[in-house]
């Protein structure tokens, strides 16, 4: 084996802090002020709560030190009882039926239960309307109308149930709204 000995020269990955000046000084006591202020008024466990203390706590060091920048020992914002919306739901890695590896959450597995229970309480249905007095209604005529009245649902993954898609004054579908969705959250095709 063959040890080549290489000439890399090391630098610094960031320049020395600079030393405050009165100006600098103030200017930071004020927004120190600012910052704990802002603080008074949020959830502790929020995002935006982590933000502003981190800011406040920085302002502090650098007030304490006399010089800018962040001090390395300034932790991330990690904690335990604040999740990304992304990363609320548990994610299930399974093998699927080609052998390939797809990821499920929660909400799409309720979201897919939902689904099953809204078309089985139509297709299941021995009368129309589910009324004894309206007459009986064959298996056929239970999907066909399943099929029209599907489109104007959605999963709501907050409530954990089907909804009816907003409308505008003319029953028309806000659009918008649909675009905000997951494919999951939509009716099944078939």
């Amino acid at each position: 084996m063959i040890w080549v000995k290489l000439n890399i020269k090391q630098f610094k990955m960031r320049s020395e802090d600079r030393k405050l000046t009165p100006r600098d000084i103030s200017r930071k006591s004020k927004k120190l002020e600012k910052s704990l202020r802002q603080l008074e008024g949020l959830n502790k466990g929020t995002k935006k709560y982590h933000r502003k203390m981190f800011k406040a706590e920085k302002t502090l060091d650098q007030l304490q030190t006399g010089k800018s920048g962040i001090r390395p020992n300034k932790p991330a914002f990690n904690m335990s009882s604040y999740k990304l919306p992304h990363m609320k739901n548990p994610i299930k890695q399974v093998v699927g039926s080609a052998g390939d590896k797809v990821l499920i959450d929660n909400d799409s597995i309720t979201a897919v239960d939902a689904w099953k229970d809204f078309k089985s309480s139509y297709t299941n249905r021995k009368f129309r309307g589910n009324d004894e007095r309206l007459g009986p209604i064959t298996p056929k005529q239970n999907l066909a109308e399943y099929n029209r009245e599907k489109n104007e649902f959605y999963y709501d993954t907050n409530a954990k149930k089907l909804k009816l898609i907003p409308t505008d004054d003319a029953e028309i579908q806000d659009q918008r709204f649909l675009d905000t969705l997951d494919s999951f959250q939509l009716p099944p095709k078939n």
